[in-house]
């Protein structure tokens, strides 16, 4: 280790996004003054993928618009930062997903847990599966479980275990849909591990994920607490969008003496017996940085390039992460101008419907706050692997088409009243398979050159929770070598769970 220039190591942190942040806050916090820590952010603003707009009385969320609570990170680190009183559950009334099949739409049954079912009658009353169909998912209770820990498809696990109709009318909308990749290709070890996890401990799928329920309702008994009448969702947000989480992340790490920069971007790096001298290109003019541990929380694509300039091979790896562009459009109309009823928190659309729009969300019925009452806000997902060509359109483009399966999908009329697009060219990571591996491998590489520690959501993993979590583990990772935090030590190169 070695000090900077008032004594003190110095922590540089290559990314502005939710794990940057997260990890300089952290490092600060549990720090008290030990440590300098710099963020640098190549582009005009922090937040990463999570953006929002607040105008004309709309918050509009450009990327995620929600995170998951069975993962605790993001939860915990809102609590923190004093917003617990600003998060959000979606609306009680709403909680239901429609799906586009034909020209109906129509909501997806009750009882369906990542695509698993856990009651069957519903099922049976929905037109989403055939006779054959729901008879083939049944096999699912007398199938035994696989042996071997190989890595494989969501699109191959689920038509081992549930059937061809339940892989193309779930696994692509509902469990690929949230990467906008494909099934074919993502890695059911690196998305939906629990999914593993349900066939190793029970064998069947329906009867793991039916006990857990079970189970969950007996903890409660034996606790003594009733049964609510709406369970609580598995999602929240925040009253003014996600951006209050990097927003207050951002003004802690500034208030306890973090130097926080935009529009600085790392040319080149140099590892040196003292740690790292950084190129650095801003609008102060070039400049070089000396940092003690340098944290990489930047897109695969930008991990590769400041790699690339001392290990061609980690480069190679960090490349070897396939991407997909997307776009979102953001549209507000009068509610009487829209003939659907928008009584959910959204729709599906799979691709074997031919159409532009993957998904929609009815903004204004699955979160209070986000739109006046008499106005329908709704937000189109365009493109991922199966539209790749919205990478080419222009933001009138994105409009355009958005408009048009409003109209055509939820009986839109007339013009809206907003439209905000937000653009994600190769922007969003496609774990496929083997990329549990192909992450180990990087990680084992960069862990040869010392205190140079990987992080970022192309690694380990794209929900909030995961970005989080990683962050608290390499923060974790510095301070204990430091001798600041005598916590466990992780592994450089562990791997999500």
């Amino acid at each position: 280790m070695t000090d900077g220039p008032d004594g003190r190591p110095h922590v540089v942190v290559a990314g502005g996004g939710i794990t940057g942040l997260a990890t300089a806050h952290r490092l600060l916090e549990r720090a008290n003054g030990r440590v300098r820590v710099t963020v640098l952010e190549a582009s005009p603003t922090f937040g990463g993928k999570i953006r929002t707009v607040r105008r004309d009385g709309l918050v509009l969320d450009g990327g995620p618009d929600a995170f998951v609570t069975t993962k605790p990170h993001a939860t915990a680190l809102a609590r923190e930062l004093g917003l617990g009183e600003r998060l959000i559950e979606t609306t009680t009334a709403n909680r239901r997903v429609y799906f586009r099949r034909g020209e109906r739409s129509f909501h997806l049954p009750e009882g369906l847990v990542l695509a698993v079912p856990t009651r069957f009658w519903p099922l049976m009353q929905s037109p989403l599966f055939s006779f054959g169909g729901l008879a083939r998912m049944g096999l699912d209770l007398v199938l035994p479980a696989r042996r071997d820990d190989a890595d494989e498809s969501i699109a191959s696990f689920l038509r081992r275990r549930l059937g061809r109709e339940a892989a193309e009318r779930l696994g692509d909308p509902l469990l690929g849909g949230i990467y906008a990749g494909d099934p074919e290709r993502l890695s059911i070890r690196a998305t939906f591990p629990q999914l593993l996890d349900l066939e190793a401990k029970h064998r069947s799928l329906v009867v793991g994920a039916a006990r857990g329920r079970r189970e969950a309702a007996e903890k409660r008994r034996a606790a003594g607490t009733p049964s609510p009448k709406h369970p609580p969702s598995p999602f929240l947000s925040f009253l003014g969008g996600m951006s209050e989480l990097w927003e207050a992340t951002l003004a802690s790490v500034e208030q306890r003496g973090g130097d926080a920069r935009t529009r600085a971007r790392i040319e080149r790096i140099q590892p040196d017996a003292r740690g790292f001298t950084l190129s650095i290109e801003s609008p102060r003019g070039p400049e070089e940085l000396h940092a003690d541990h340098l944290v990489l929380a930047l897109p695969a694509g930008a991990t590769a390039e400041v790699v690339a300039t001392f290990d061609d091979d980690a480069a190679r790896l960090a490349r070897a992460i396939p991407h997909v562009s997307s776009a979102t459009c953001l549209l507000a109309y009068p509610k009487s101008a829209i003939a659907h009823p928008l009584e959910g928190v959204g729709m599906l659309v799979p691709k074997t419907e031919g159409r532009q729009a993957i998904a929609f969300t009815f903004v204004s019925s699955k979160w209070r706050g986000r739109a006046p009452e008499d106005v329908a806000l709704i937000r189109v997902f365009l493109g991922g692997y199966s539209r790749p060509e919205v990478a080419g359109f222009t933001d009138a483009d994105v409009v355009a088409v958005a408009r048009r399966e409003v109209v055509d999908v939820l009986g839109g009329r007339g013009e809206p009243t907003t439209a905000e697009v937000f653009r994600w060219t190769n922007a969003n990571p496609q774990p496929i398979v083997g990329h549990l591996d192909r992450v180990r491998d990087l990680g084992e590489r960069l862990a040869r050159v010392p205190s140079l520690h990987l992080a970022g959501a192309p690694f380990y993993g794209v929900g909030v929770p995961d970005c989080i979590k990683r962050a608290e583990e390499v923060a974790g990772d510095i301070l204990r070598s430091l001798d600041i935090d005598r916590a466990p030590r992780s592994s450089q190169a562990e791997t999500r769970s």
